[in-house]
């Protein structure tokens, strides 16, 4: 009798056991067989991340869709009103659909979280926007607890093909947040453990120790994400699902001129200052108390640029194929607040540098600092810079896209800041306005707005031109 019970005991606990570890799995296949149908995926992935928690496993279909180009950023992806991606690219036009990774107060870390829990990204295609605001003082605690997600931590844990000093580093990296132990204190524990373990027998017990509580953690956090998939797929439009999922696309070239003058219009329409911004926000961001205050920034000092150097490694421990977009600052604005035009260059020449010692291309949009209506506000992208991006998608998911020194050829060189680029100031003039600097001239005599050759340093890449 005895031993019977030990033998069902113990069957119950290795069914238990295999339950737990292979709780991903069976989620991810009862979800894809009864809820995640042709179209759903694509239109998930147009929501802006307030609209949906996108789970982990849309996440992860996304990823091993072919006709889904991922993009990663943070709240610029809201901006755009109808020339964002997720608008242009919407029923597939020219083959493809956008999905939206991240959402306000997402920056490099979890983004970087994220894809090192991924299976497998051998040769996929993704796109990673760089807004200028992550380096200013990087990812502060409030903004990492807002979306820090325990699952993807448990997924980077236990990804496979992930370098352990890599992992390590990662680990180290969320530990510097105390916030991770209110989200998640067995996590905490297990991260702790994870690091702590060098050879010692006490700390590598306690990791063992740890390993299947950590599991059954990992499972439970599984099967929540089966719920939030659910949720969110009950949230959108049947219509939008069908326009996404149609077999036989007609595959049509996007007017690119006609869609970047309706957005110049649009700009007009909203920008009548020159700061570079929509008039319904000047009041709040032109003021004494912004006048100047960005003078003695020192960005160098930001770890975001740590953050970008562990993506970068995950990125090529896992085999993608990114591109990355430098994002400009909004040249009137920042001269307002005094951050130097120094500072500014500095910021995208070490981007330049990061990036490339990676061998990864990268589209560099400095240039367009002072381009008009490129801005809604301070920092968020207009439809005018939307819809350069949008091209750049296209081509880029298409292998049609021709850098000349990092910038796609269909840019056009922005006027410099000396050059007045209000269509019309209102009548009453707007208050705090100061003259803008200019940069020292440049050794032909013109004023120089950026690095030379189209935002590379280096003068022996003034004529580079690659296909991506």
């Amino acid at each position: 009798m005895i031993s019977r019970r030990l033998v069902s005991m113990a069957a119950a606990l290795v069914l238990f056991s295999l339950t737990v570890y292979f709780m991903g799995p069976l989620t991810r296949s009862l979800v894809d067989s009864f809820w995640l149908g042709p179209g759903v995926t694509e239109t998930i992935g147009l929501l802006p991340w307030a609209d949906a928690d996108k789970s982990s496993i849309v996440q992860h279909e996304a990823m091993a869709l072919p006709d889904i180009l991922p993009v990663f950023g943070s709240s610029e992806l809201r901006s755009g009103h109808g020339f964002a991606p997720g608008v242009v690219f919407m029923d597939k036009p020219t083959g493809f659909a956008t999905f939206y990774m991240g959402g306000a107060w997402f920056q490099c870390l979890p983004h970087l979280i994220e894809l090192a829990g991924q299976k497998d990204l051998t040769n996929r295609k993704l796109v990673v926007l760089l807004p200028t605001d992550w380096f200013f003082n990087g990812l502060s605690a409030p903004n990492f607890a807002r979306n820090f997600s325990p699952l993807d931590v448990y997924q980077m844990l236990f990804s496979p093909g992930l370098p352990a000093p890599l992992r390590q580093a990662v680990v180290k990296r969320i530990l510097q947040y105390s916030q991770v132990a209110d989200k998640d204190r067995v996590l905490d524990l297990f991260l702790k453990s994870y690091i702590n373990g060098n050879g010692d027998w006490q700390t590598d017990l306690v990791h063992l120790a740890l390993w299947p509580v950590a599991r059954l953690d990992f499972a439970s956090l599984q099967l929540q994400d089966c719920l939030v998939t659910i949720k969110d797929i009950r949230k959108v439009n049947p219509k939008i699902i069908a326009g996404n999922s149609r077999a036989g696309l007609v595959i049509h070239q996007i007017p690119w001129s006609d869609l970047r003058s309706r957005a110049i219009q649009q700009g007009k329409s909203a920008i009548t200052n020159n700061y570079g911004v929509d008039n319904g926000f000047l009041p709040k961001v032109v003021t004494p108390e912004t006048m100047d205050s960005q003078r003695k920034t020192q960005m160098d000092k930001s770890p975001e640029y740590q953050d970008l150097t562990l993506l970068l490694r995950v990125l090529k421990a896992k085999g993608a194929r990114p591109l990355f977009i430098i994002l400009p600052f909004n040249g009137p604005y920042r001269d307002f607040t005094g951050l130097p035009v120094s500072q500014r260059q500095e910021h995208y020449r070490r981007l330049r540098q990061l990036i490339s010692h990676y061998g990864y291309p990268f589209v560099d949009l400095s240039s367009q600092e002072y381009q008009p209506y490129y801005f809604n506000d301070t920092i968020h992208l207009s439809g005018r810079a939307w819809v350069d991006i949008d091209e750049i998608l296209d081509d880029f998911y298409h292998n049609q896209l021709v850098l000349v020194n990092h910038v796609p050829t269909f840019i056009s060189a922005a006027p410099g800041p000396n050059v007045d680029k209000s269509p019309a100031v209102p009548e009453t003039p707007q208050p705090y306005e100061k003259p803008r600097p200019v940069p020292p001239p440049s050794p032909n005599g013109r004023p120089q707005t950026g690095p030379p050759h189209g935002g590379v340093n280096n003068p022996t890449e003034a004529s580079r031109k690659v296909k991506v």
